[in-house]
């Protein structure tokens, strides 16, 4: 095949690989073309030859009824009797067939006059035939020379053009250039390495400095705590409680996940918030234990009302300066300031696994309270029936108390007073951790067991 890939090639070279290549299809063309049918030719002679095979045999049948037949199925005394008989017959048939005779002669002496006069014309078209296929060989020949000539003439100007721009490209001039940015980005980047070396040195003494103020001032608070008449002991404990707050939210940040992965996840809520009238000024939803808001968030941006509850300062304050509606408050202390039936939704996304059983109940007991009829409760937290997640990432987070079991959890929706409770397993780890698939029911149970969904919601509604 012909490539023109190679980075060094002359001109003659290149024509004459083009030229190898047209000779080489088109002796693959006039082969296939053998193959696929005869020779005009070969179809030629096979007729010629079948026409005289004709001819002799009629030659052989015109005379027919003029000459005593051969004898040879006879001998002896019957072939002595046969013959006169058989001359006899003959006699007396020539008398009706000298006609049809003559007329066959007649028939063979045109047919064959005809057929050397076709010999004649047919001899003549074939060399008329070849003088023509010889012009056309000549002038197709020419035309594809010029095409030739033609071809290798521009590409002879484009070398030239091509020759003369690089001769006329500054090489030596762009080296030096590309040489001198390459040293000064070396030399920024190395800056920029002791820079942000120095940065992190710096952050590194200010995050331990802080530890240090906030050790000593847990220490003051607790000396002042255990030194009535100094600072109040409530005043004291409060500061004292929420010196982890910063503390917590960054640990959120690292092990949660990203906002726009929570918000994702979340989405499966929007649907049970609006069926059940839910997210207007009459019936806002309220969301306990908001954190750093996503769920709040996302409600805001399809125009839902909505406002939420957390204990954590610092992620109150981010919430708010995320234009949320947040209030930073303890989640029981603030569901028991809500009037009656003022509510189309409660949520509390990851909470009840922070809490003790006993105001669990508490809070199951407040949000059917607040609820207003056909209002929608959501609590989700981690499926234990992830072996995974029961015994090792649920404590990845050391404010987790106990992992809460769904069917647990469906009971005391229930009997605290909701109706039409149903589990909603949630967040199946991802398809590249699940052992491969082959069939068997002990690799499906395994996926489940291991891999299957990683948090559950308990869903029910106020009657």
């Amino acid at each position: 095949m012909l490539s023109l890939n190679e980075t060094q090639i002359t001109r003659d070279e290149l024509v004459r690989r083009v030229r190898t290549e047209v000779q080489r299809r088109r002796a693959l063309t006039d082969a296939t073309r053998a193959r696929e049918q005869p020779r005009g030719e070969d179809r030629t002679a096979m007729s010629w030859r079948t026409f005289n095979e004709s001819i002799a045999t009629a030659d052989y049948t015109a005379n027919v009824g003029t000459k005593l037949p051969a004898m040879n199925t006879f001998s002896g005394l019957r072939r002595r009797l046969a013959v006169p008989v058989a001359k006899l017959i003959v006699r007396a048939a020539r008398l009706v067939t000298s006609e049809q005779v003559t007329f066959n002669q007649a028939v063979l002496g045109a047919l064959r006059n005809l057929a050397d006069a076709v010999r004649g014309h047919t001899s003549t078209f074939d060399e008329r035939l070849t003088i023509v296929r010889d012009e056309l060989t000549a002038e197709v020949g020419a035309e594809v020379g010029a095409a030739f000539a033609e071809a290798e003439a521009r590409a002879a100007e484009r070398e030239r053009t091509l020759t003369q721009r690089l001769d006329a490209l500054p090489i030596d001039a762009i080296r030096q250039d590309v040489g001198a940015v390459r040293t000064e980005l070396a030399t920024q980047i190395a800056d920029l390495a002791r820079d942000v070396l120095a940065e992190r040195r710096r952050i590194e003494n200010l995050r331990i400095q802080v530890l240090l103020q906030e050790r000593r001032l847990s220490l003051l608070l607790e000396e002042a705590r255990r030194a009535p008449g100094s600072v109040p002991n409530a005043v004291a404990s409060e500061v004292v409680d929420h010196l982890q707050d910063a503390f917590y939210v960054g640990f959120e940040d690292y092990f949660r996940g990203s906002r726009d992965e929570i918000k994702r996840r979340a989405e499966v809520y929007l649907p049970l918030v609006r069926e059940s009238g839910a997210g207007t000024a009459e019936r806002p939803v309220l969301d306990l234990g908001c954190g750093r808001g996503e769920w709040l968030e996302l409600l805001k941006e399809h125009g839902l009302e909505a406002r939420g509850i957390d204990g954590n300062e610092a992620m109150v304050t981010e919430g708010t300066e995320r234009g949320l509606d947040v209030v930073h408050s303890d989640v029981l202390a603030y569901l028991r300031r809500v009037p009656d039936a003022s509510l189309g939704a409660v949520s509390a996304i990851h909470l009840l696994e922070h809490l003790p059983f006993p105001l669990v109940i508490k809070l199951l007991d407040e949000v059917v309270r607040v609820l207003g009829p056909g209002g929608v409760a959501i609590f989700e937290t981690p499926n234990p029936e992830n072996i995974l997640v029961g015994s090792c990432q649920f404590y990845v987070d050391p404010t987790h108390r106990n992992p809460l079991h769904p069917d647990t959890m469906a009971f005391l929706a229930e009997a605290r007073g909701l109706s039409r409770v149903e589990i909603r397993r949630l967040h199946p780890a991802e398809e590249r951790l699940r052992f491969a698939d082959n069939g068997s029911d002990m690799v499906q149970r395994l996926n489940e067991y291991f891999f299957g969904p990683q948090d559950f919601a308990v869903v029910g509604y106020r009657a």
